[in-house]
């Protein structure tokens, strides 16, 4: 009997016990179930970010040039675009801003350019008309109205590069002349042609924009010849952008 009455006595201790640890069962998932969502996947990452362009690299350099009126400071202005997608930017709007010495905007302008295809790194250019002062700092920015996966890997190269000075008394005035080639299955009328001018540093120095009536398919070069301001530039670069039909 007093065997009995100590095992029915051990029946509150035990079922205390086995309502602790169930407690601290439940207790236990809390934490785990009031998490929010999981971080994205690297997939996830890569996806929104993989149609991006970028501008690396911004210059400029000023020259005359005439006008009705007499002579204008004009500057030319480059901008290296990459584009980090597999497809391609197309109809993408590249504006500059030019500011002066007291850090005020002192001119504004860009360019359309019809593609930059995927992965390519490419040269843009554009020429400003800027009265208010010199100019001191360039900013850029590119931003594509659309994305295309047709065609996305063809693109325009230039070659044969020269770089001719004008010799007219403005230091900066040049002449690139070279070849543009493109790597597409028809041929393309109107194309704006770009030029891009560095120093034996890498950095911008300068630019030109001109326009060439055909370029033909197949990869046949077609001579070009641009204008450009540039300050004591070490090498020059051509590009091509097709404009779509």
């Amino acid at each position: 009997m007093r065997e009995d009455s100590r095992g029915r006595g051990l029946w509150p201790v035990g079922l205390l016990v086995l309502l602790v640890l169930l407690l601290g069962v439940v207790g236990g998932c809390g934490p785990s179930d009031a998490q929010g969502p999981s971080t994205p996947t690297a997939s996830s990452r890569h996806s929104a970010s993989s149609m991006s362009l970028s501008v690396d690299a911004v210059g400029t350099a000023w020259g005359n040039a005439p006008t009705e009126s007499g002579q204008n400071v004009v500057w030319s202005m480059g901008a290296m675009i990459t584009n980090h997608s597999v497809q391609a930017a197309e109809a993408v709007r590249v504006e500059f801003t030019a500011y002066g010495a007291r850090g005020a905007v002192v001119g504004t302008g860009g360019t359309l350019v019809g593609q930059i295809a995927a992965s390519q790194r490419m040269g843009v250019s554009a020429i400003l008309a800027i009265t208010s002062g010199p100019v001191t700092r360039v900013t850029a920015t590119a931003a594509p109205s659309s994305w295309t996966s047709t065609g996305a890997r063809h693109s325009m190269s230039g070659e044969g590069v020269q770089i001719i000075s004008q010799e007219n008394g403005n230091p900066n005035d040049y002449t690139v002349d070279g070849a543009l080639a493109g790597s597409y299955s028809r041929t393309y009328a109107p194309v704006p042609v770009y030029v891009v001018c560095v120093d034996a540093s890498g950095r911008i120095v300068g630019a030109g924009a001109g326009e060439e009536p055909v370029v033909t398919e197949g990869g046949e070069a077609t001579a070009v010849s641009v204008p450009v301001y540039a300050q004591a530039p070490a090498s020059c670069r051509i590009y091509g952008s097709p404009i779509a039909p």
